[in-house]
């Protein structure tokens, strides 16, 4: 059954009550616990990428970054002012950045493309290694290979702009952290890897802690008590126009701060507002995509969401930039960023 739109001041909520998911009773509550860098793989990788050893030290020895205070922590390579590698001795968090002016490139070609089945064989290697993820609470699973896809682009003398044809740079294979089946979300549990046409890893990136269950959550709210509160989340955007809830699920968040890691609930929601004097024949409104985070039951919501300017309803109803074309979807996934 669909919910009728609900009328506020300024615009609609069109949000159907049969997209609240089935709710379990209880979830658990992980406690987190950072790892040790995996600083073999990362020499042995920065090694076959023509790193030298001698090159990698304390970051605090680069004169330009003691000049802002850099972590005593972190380790890497930094090669003409820009920062190549690094890894945090606490937090395990680590990552290596791609070169991509020094990279040979082949010819795309997207049907049975060859390099994306070897990166996801590199994937599953890499990310098997328990040093990289442990085996833990939690489960994973690779994602599908993204191509980086470029083209050159020459102005001619008269002005006409030619372009080759399209260039494969990188394959990226990212990792999906899951809990009992819930999709985690958030900076905190984050793992890809860049594989060149080679076979060679060129890009890492690893900010991910071990998960161990520690306590409970419990939701104690009928569904449709759980919908009136998501209502309530979503009713501020209503300042700026017509809300359309496109979808509403649980899920865990990994703010990569917190010493644990607990579900939520998350909305896509999309906001059509009108200019000043309103929508006129023949003008389009500007569509804009927002993901919001709800309270599951009785645990709180990550600092990070609650923060002034954070990911909530009321600072994205001040603050929203970045118009989209009115019919844009959010596909599965999105967004992606190379």
């Amino acid at each position: 059954m669909k919910a009728p739109a609900v009328m506020q001041q300024g615009g609609k909520i069109d949000f159907p009550n049969t997209l609240i998911p089935k709710i379990p009773a209880s979830l658990p509550v992980l406690k987190l616990t950072a790892q040790a860098p995996p600083t073999a793989f990362l020499t042995d990788t920065l090694s076959k990428i023509g790193i030298q050893k001698t090159a990698i030290q304390p970051l605090t020895k680069t004169p330009a970054l003691m000049e802002r205070g850099i972590s005593a922590h972190l380790t890497g390579v930094v090669h003409q002012d820009t920062v190549l590698a690094y890894w945090h001795s606490e937090t395990g968090e680590a990552e290596i950045h791609p070169q991509l002016e020094e990279l040979k490139t082949e010819r795309f070609v997207a049907a049975n493309n060859p390099h994306l089945a070897v990166a996801s064989t590199v994937a599953r290697t890499v990310f098997a290694r328990t040093e990289i993820l442990p085996k833990d609470a939690t489960q994973y699973t690779l994602g599908a290979s993204i191509p980086l896809v470029g083209v050159t682009a020459q102005k001619g003398a008269n002005g006409a702009i030619t372009q080759s044809a399209p260039a494969l740079y990188l394959t990226y294979v990212p990792v999906h952290r899951t809990v009992q089946g819930y999709s985690v979300y958030g900076p905190g549990s984050r793992a890809l890897i860049g594989v060149d046409n080679a076979g060679t890893t060129q890009a890492f990136v690893l900010h991910w802690k071990a998960a161990t269950a520690n306590t409970e959550a419990r939701e104690t709210r009928t569904p449709a008590q759980v919908y009136a509160a998501l209502q309530a989340v979503v009713e501020p955007l209503t300042k700026i126009g017509n809300v359309q809830v496109q979808s509403a699920g649980i899920v865990y968040y990994d703010d990569d701060e917190s010493a644990q890691m607990a579900p939520a609930y998350r909305l896509i929601v999309k906001v059509v507002s009108n200019s000043q004097t309103g929508a006129t024949a023949g003008k389009r409104a500007d569509a804009d995509l927002i993901v919001l985070y709800a309270p599951y039951g009785n645990t709180a919501l990550s600092p990070t969401l609650t923060r002034s300017g954070g990911a909530q309803p009321q600072s994205a109803a001040a603050n929203m930039r970045g118009s989209l074309p009115e019919n844009t979807e959010v596909a599965a996934g999105d967004p992606t960023v190379g």
